[in-house]
């Protein structure tokens, strides 16, 4: 055998070694390495949110001096696994000290090896109202830690102001009649004959006795138009909500629409309509309000009939509409200590679903 041979041989030999015991060394070295630590991840969520329709999450306080509770729940993941976490700590800030803070949370519940929830509470009483926030840190065995954050608004309370036409009628509420020709108008000034003294008291109570108006001419709609002075300053306000009941009759489509004027576009909004003769008509605003009153406080409302008034031969098709009652409620959120602004004008039925305090 050659020299050559005898090193073709060598190397192969290497080479059939290496194949055979590489891969056996590589996989031991894999199961000696060492794991790196990573820092816990963590999810915020705050309990109750009295006032899910607004973004963010809102807790409301109809009696600050008395506790509001509120419940923190963390989620936590950890890749070491969740028993790697050794704390779980919120620390709550905002306009005032909230004594019960730091707040040590709980282990309540395990979603899988790495994932846990954790909960805890704390109280709110006669503190300032406004913007606070929630910061939990999540520590592991190795002293890494993850934060999550959370804000929530802190309110003294909701009420609601009914607007109707028990007390008021011609001060700070008016109501109009009676026909129109076009639906809905295209300004918010018409129809523009008011309503008498004992119309007023017609559309004060949901009664069933009504303030009826038809039309005179062909082309021309049965309407009633509302105004009401809102008190309320519009960054206070929450919701609005109309309800108009009575009647729309003709020979046509019966029934009647209800809108509500906005003063940004310069136009009515349909709320609601119904084609029968004796109806409720509702609707109700959440976004936008200060579109809908204007800088003197005013918030206008039509009901319309769904025909206008026709003629066949000798024969005249009017355009009735009538009005049991109708009231606007406001929903607002009062300030601590600003009775005065927030109720100078008010002369409906008065404050409900709300224990004020000031």
């Amino acid at each position: 055998m050659n020299e050559r041979c005898v090193l073709v041989i060598a190397v192969m030999l290497v080479a059939s070694l290496a194949m055979n015991y590489l891969p056996a060394y590589a996989a031991n070295a894999g199961m000696n390495a060492t794991v790196l630590n990573t820092a816990p991840t963590v999810h915020v969520e705050l309990a109750p949110d009295d006032m899910p329709e607004t973004p963010g999450v809102q807790v409301i306080n109809p009696d600050p001096t008395t506790n509001k509770t509120v419940t923190i729940t963390a989620t936590v993941t950890d890749k070491n696994g969740y028993d790697d976490i050794i704390s779980v700590i919120a620390n709550i800030t905002g306009p005032s000290i909230v004594e019960d803070s730091p707040v040590s949370l709980h282990l309540d519940s395990v979603i899988n090896v790495t994932t846990a929830v954790y909960k805890g509470t704390f109280n709110l009483s006669n503190h300032s109202e406004g913007d606070y926030k929630v910061d939990v840190t999540a520590k592991d065995k190795g002293g890494l830690t993850g934060v999550g954050s959370k804000n929530f608004t802190y309110l003294y309370g909701v009420a609601v102001v009914t607007y109707d036409f028990k007390k008021g009628a011609g001060t700070d509420k008016w109501a109009y009649g009676y026909q129109h020709n076009a639906k809905p108008p295209a300004t918010n000034d018409v129809p523009d004959i008011e309503f008498k003294r004992w119309h007023y008291e017609l559309i004060s109570k949901d009664d069933e006795i009504m303030k009826i108006d038809f039309t005179r001419d062909d082309g021309y709609y049965a309407i009633h138009r509302f105004k009401f002075d809102i008190a309320e300053p519009e960054t206070s306000i929450k919701k609005l909500d109309v309800l108009w009941k009575g009647m729309g009759a003709i020979w046509g489509t019966c029934g009647a629409t209800l809108y509500i004027w906005n003063f940004k576009t310069g136009e009515y909004e349909q709320l609601d309509r119904k084609t029968d003769v004796f109806m409720t008509l509702e609707g109700s605003i959440t976004e936008n309000i200060g579109d809908y009153i204007d800088d003197n406080g005013s918030l206008i409302i039509i009901v319309e009939q769904n025909s206008p008034q026709w003629s066949f031969w000798w024969l005249t098709f009017r355009s009735y509409i009538g009005t049991d009652y109708v009231r606007v409620n406001v929903t607002y959120a009062p300030k601590h200590g600003t009775a005065a602004g927030m109720v100078r004008r008010v002369s409906g039925t008065g404050v409900k679903n709300g224990n004020l305090r000031w």
